[in-house]
């Protein structure tokens, strides 16, 4: 019923026989529709004679217009109906359209509107359908294929070097971001209140060091990310008294993790556990407490690990190095958790230094010629057991083994560290690396290893 309910309009859907058509609509055969518009005075509500008389609904021509059209109180109201269109199956052909039956006098004729044919899209020479997908010959769905084949793999190498850049040009993005935060430092050099005169504090600091920390409370947190102004804070925790300096570490709990990883603020966290007692700092190694092994492959992180061990035996940071040691294989091979390593060789309990001599042990030759994990087999031989060192020397202080590690660039360096040991056969190895001198000349960490034992000029 249309707004002015004036008129009412009926909507059939006739389908279309598919051989008018060169392509299909999605698998289906195409359809028009056919709207009536009949006045409301007109129209027998509820009367519909071609679903009685079962008129054939495939051609519009076929239904009879003066059966159509009856008189019709306009205050009646048509009952909600949905005529049932029968289906037509596309191969069935549509019977002869009859002549249409003339219109009332009272009506006028609608003038014909011409629809233009729209043809299928020629892609190639191979026609498609409304779905754009190829209805032509077999050869061009396999050109096709090929084509999005080699496409995809572009795609994908793409893709793949962009996430790996090269060494070179990770290192020229370094620079590129240092260099922005250092215009950006520059930019505002002095982000804190007016009563933080930074040229002051440091004329202060030689006199009245306690002074200079009480006017840093509240300001300690921003001081320590901050490239410039973080070493003064770091000399005010050095000078200061241990009071002034527990107050103004209080300030950092909560936030190890992200100064810790900070480029500046790591070295304030530093100065904390160098010059402040245990109680004042072991905040710390609580609060690194499940970051262990992220911490240790971290740039700046690391480095706190080291200074705990160093400094700070307690029992949270044992704790926190038991939880290292989990994965104890990976971080030996690892270019920054290697130091971490190191670090618990030197200063850890004696069952942490065997855990580690174990895990190295596993694989000897393998961990001897790895670019940071050969570092962690000289230790061994400083700091481990007596009963890890002969394991170790067992292992790789045979013959056989020292010629093999001589020819490889970081093997020569444990090589050299097994010589200088008292249970290694000196002179044995000496007559062997003489037998096969030429053969350790024909690379160049050979021949560096035979420079330094002396036995080449």
């Amino acid at each position: 019923e249309l707004p002015n309910r004036d008129r009412r309009f009926i909507s059939m859907v006739v389908p279309s026989s598919a051989d008018e058509y060169e392509a299909q609509w999605w698998g289906q055969a195409p359809q028009e529709q056919i709207f009536i518009l009949v006045p409301a005075d007109q129209y027998q509500c509820g009367y519909m004679p071609w679903a009685q008389q079962n008129w054939p609904m495939t051609s519009p021509g076929a239904w009879p217009m003066d059966s159509m059209v009856a008189p019709c109180q306009p205050q009646m109201q048509m009952p909600q109906m949905s005529p049932q269109v029968p289906k037509v199956e596309p191969s069935q052909a549509a019977p002869a359209p009859a002549p249409a039956a003339p219109l009332p006098p009272h009506v006028a004729p609608a003038p014909a509107v011409p629809v233009p044919a729209v043809q299928p899209m020629a892609v190639n020479g191979t026609k498609t359908s409304w779905s754009d997908e190829p209805i032509g010959g077999e050869a061009d769905l396999e050109a096709q294929e090929n084509m999005d084949d080699s496409a995809a793999q572009v795609i994908k190498d793409t893709e793949t070097s962009e996430r790996r850049p090269t060494s070179s040009a990770a290192r020229r993005l370094r620079r590129k971001r240092a260099s922005e935060r250092q215009r950006q430092a520059e930019a505002d050099p002095n982000p804190y209140p007016e009563e933080l005169d930074m040229d002051q504090l440091r004329k202060r600091l030689e006199t009245d060091p306690n002074g200079v920390a009480g006017q840093m409370r509240g300001h300690v947190y921003d001081l320590a990310r901050d490239p410039s102004h973080c070493r003064l804070l770091q000399e005010v925790l050095e000078r200061c008294s241990s009071r002034e300096g527990q107050r103004l570490a209080e300030e950092l709990q909560g936030r190890v993790w992200e100064l810790s990883t900070c480029p500046h603020g790591n070295f304030v966290v530093q100065k904390v556990i160098s010059h402040l007692s245990c109680s004042a700092s072991e905040f710390i190694a609580r609060e690194l407490q499940g970051w262990a092994v992220p911490a240790a492959k971290n740039r700046q992180a690391c480095r706190i690990l080291c200074r705990l061990l160093e400094f700070r035996g307690s029992g949270a940071t044992w704790d926190l190095i038991d939880e290292l040691l989990k994965d104890v294989g990976s971080l030996c091979q690892h270019s920054f958790a290697h130091h971490v390593i190191q670090s618990v060789l030197e200063h850890g309990k004696a069952e942490h230094k065997e855990r580690i001599a174990d895990a190295l042990l596993l694989d000897g030759f393998r961990f001897a010629t790895h670019k940071h994990s050969s570092y962690l087999i000289e230790k061994v031989l400083c700091y481990c057991s007596e009963r890890d060192q002969e394991k170790l020397i067992r292992s790789l202080g045979t013959m056989p083994k020292l010629l093999e590690l001589a020819k490889t660039p970081y093997g020569s360096f444990v090589a050299r560290a097994l010589l200088r040991d008292e249970r290694v056969n000196y002179e044995g190895a000496m007559r062997l690396f003489k037998q096969h001198q030429k053969e350790l000349e024909e690379s160049k960490h050979g021949l560096r290893f035979l420079l330094e034992l002396k036995l080449v000029v």
